[in-house]
């Protein structure tokens, strides 16, 4: 496996397709890695919810997360994908002894030098502080809500030089929050579900392109459904109408054996950043 998710766009044997526009990458700060879709970052955590918390934190922010329960469940990955990671956030557990045994293993599995962020309880980290840590290794309390596993990612992000964005990104009359499910459509905030809010940011900042349902799947719902159920179709359904997509000018289509394609009102849809 080369890739930690599946191929984003598919815009082969289109017709009659709008140009594909360069300001549709212009929202989301230039990345210093070489892949176009910034860092592969891991997040190693056994509880689901601040599991999803960093795999949403860093797609906003405009990288690759890749989320595993556990060090073994990453090992399985195999040895062609773990060593490809740019960073790792690990939610160790236990006493100091075994948090240093997970550190072990994931640096093992990722390269000693991959900087790994460690977030540990509030009675962890003046222990695990005091410990040997290389440079590339930091500790502390582990985020409980999405906005401040946000903040975390961006902090850690920014200490190894990986560029993150510093404002809301837009398009044309739609301005994103970075650190809430809230979008504002021209001026006025509309408050989105979480699941809403990942598919309408992977379709704006793609815009011009269409998204495979394998992406989306992947980058959204991290293979948690099966491709061929209903929850994107009822989520794209939503987005139509909450947005007010078709009163702005934007066009959201389904392209048929692929995905899903939107475009913006010519002239109209520049991002700002």
């Amino acid at each position: 496996m080369s890739n930690l998710l599946p191929r984003a766009v598919d815009d082969s044997g289109e017709s009659g397709a709008r140009s594909t526009p360069a300001w549709n990458r212009r929202a989301v700060q230039s990345m210093r890695f070489v892949t176009s879709e910034g860092a592969r970052i891991a997040v190693l955590d056994p509880t689901l919810r601040t599991r999803e918390y960093g795999r949403r934190a860093i797609r906003r922010l405009g990288h690759q997360p890749k989320v595993f329960a556990s060090t073994a469940e990453m090992a399985r990955c195999g040895a062609a994908l773990a060593p490809k990671f740019d960073m790792v956030f690990l939610a160790v557990e236990g006493d100091a002894e075994s948090s240093l045994m997970q550190l072990r293993e994931v640096k093992a599995l990722v390269g000693h030098w991959t900087p790994v962020l460690c977030l540990a309880s509030r009675d962890q980290v003046p222990v695990l502080s005091d410990l040997h840590w290389n440079a590339t290794n930091e500790v502390i309390v582990s985020p409980t809500s999405f906005v401040e596993f946000c903040c975390v990612a961006r902090m850690f992000m920014r200490r190894f030089g990986v560029s993150v964005s510093e404002s809301d990104p837009a398009w044309d009359c739609y301005r994103f929050s970075l650190l809430s499910d809230t979008v504002e459509v021209a001026g006025e905030r509309v408050h989105l579900r979480a699941i809403d809010s990942d598919v309408a940011f992977e379709l704006f900042s793609h815009a011009g392109h269409t998204l495979t349902r394998e992406w989306l799947y992947s980058t959204v719902w991290d293979n948690r459904e099966d491709t061929q159920s209903r929850s994107l179709d009822v989520s794209i359904s939503r987005l139509r109408r909450v947005l007010d997509l078709e009163a702005n000018g934007w066009e959201l289509r389904a392209v048929h054996g692929r995905g899903y394609r939107l475009d913006g009102p010519s002239g109209k849809s520049r991002a700002i950043a």
